[in-house]
């Protein structure tokens, strides 16, 4: 019999349900939490086709610090390095994915993990 895994909900304070932020493909030392019109791409709207990712995103979060291995954001998935090794690992490849920096309005790093935004390369 093969193994069998499970994914469970990390609670904790740093482990919210919903990120609170705005994604950027660069970012803005002026007004980090204003909307630009570079963010927007096909990337952010497109489901279940290939679709080219940004080379970077940055996330710019008032949150203190985050601290989880997989979130469901606007335009695709947040995920950790572990979890991402661990998609490698058991062969889905499926998907693409893209440096993910998760910051405050300083640019100072709000996470003590290296995060990717992960999407779908299902046609």
């Amino acid at each position: 019999m093969g193994n069998t895994f499970a994914i469970f909900k990390k609670e904790g304070i740093f482990c919210p349900n919903l990120l609170e932020g705005i994604m950027h493909t660069e970012f803005f030392e002026k007004d980090p939490f204003e909307p630009r019109e570079s963010d927007d791409g096909e990337w952010r709207t497109t489901k279940n086709i290939m679709t080219e990712l940004p080379e970077e995103i940055w996330f710019v979060s008032k949150d203190r610090r985050y601290d989880f291995d997989l979130r469901w954001q606007d335009g695709g998935f947040f995920v950790s390095l572990e979890f991402l090794n661990l998609l490698k690992k058991f062969g889905i490849d499926n998907f693409q994915y893209t440096n993910l920096y998760m910051v405050n309005k300083h640019k100072e790093s709000i996470s003590s993990k290296e995060y990717f935004l992960y999407g779908s390369m299902i046609s």
